[in-house]
């Protein structure tokens, strides 16, 4: 029983130590630009949908809550688009050791600067057939937008967790047998410097 008690503890401080090696080689990145409008901005593709990995190999930029990988785009000019939905997903094999990205956008004028405060969806979770877990939300774009950019705060990595609902416990490997993890109340994951999304215009 006790051996069984460490694997689990084992196996749990594997999402911790993976977001805090994550987070450390983001602290260790030099920001890429003095303004948001030095950023290279993308488009949304003809489908006005896009799925990105965001982490290392990405810019990073030091915003007033800190340092954050960094993801920017152009809006298209069509009025039709009132908002924009957000979709973070659990990036890991194992829920104990996942972790998802926490999204905020800082919405920019046509000039690329910044407009009204940032703004973070309110996510809910559900499970895809083929995408697994994830988190999807909304957030209404200004009719002065032009431009926005998606990051993450270090203060939501370091304090808080992302609601998992749905699942019903995890097994795992001990040797020649497995051990069954059952869920004890409100389950979460850790949020992570590091993620996947996907972006959709929405009417």
């Amino acid at each position: 029983m006790r051996t069984t008690l460490i694997s689990i503890l084992i196996l749990l401080s594997g999402c911790a130590s993976q977001v805090v090696q994550l987070t450390a080689d983001l602290e260790s990145q030099p920001s890429c630009c003095a303004t948001l409008a030095d950023l290279p901005f993308s488009s949304l593709g003809s489908e006005n949908e896009v799925r990105f990995p965001i982490g290392p190999g990405d810019r990073v930029f030091n915003f007033p809550s800190g340092k954050s990988y960094v993801k920017a785009f152009e809006l298209p000019r069509d009025d039709r688009f009132a908002g924009l939905e957000v979709r973070t997903y659990l990036v890991g094999e194992w829920i104990p050791t996942a972790h998802a990205f926490g999204p905020f956008f800082q919405f920019l004028d046509g000039e690329k600067v910044p407009i009204e405060a940032e703004v973070s969806p309110q996510l809910y979770y559900d499970e895809g057939f083929f995408e697994g877990s994830r988190w999807t939300g909304v957030v209404k774009i200004p009719l002065a937008a032009r431009y926005f950019v998606i990051f993450t705060k270090p203060e939501l990595v370091k304090f808080q967790r992302i609601p998992l609902a749905g699942t019903s416990g995890y097994a795992y490997s001990a040797g020649s047998s497995f051990v069954y993890v059952p869920p004890s109340g409100a389950r979460s994951s850790s949020y992570g410097p590091a993620g996947e999304l996907r972006l959709r215009l929405v009417r």
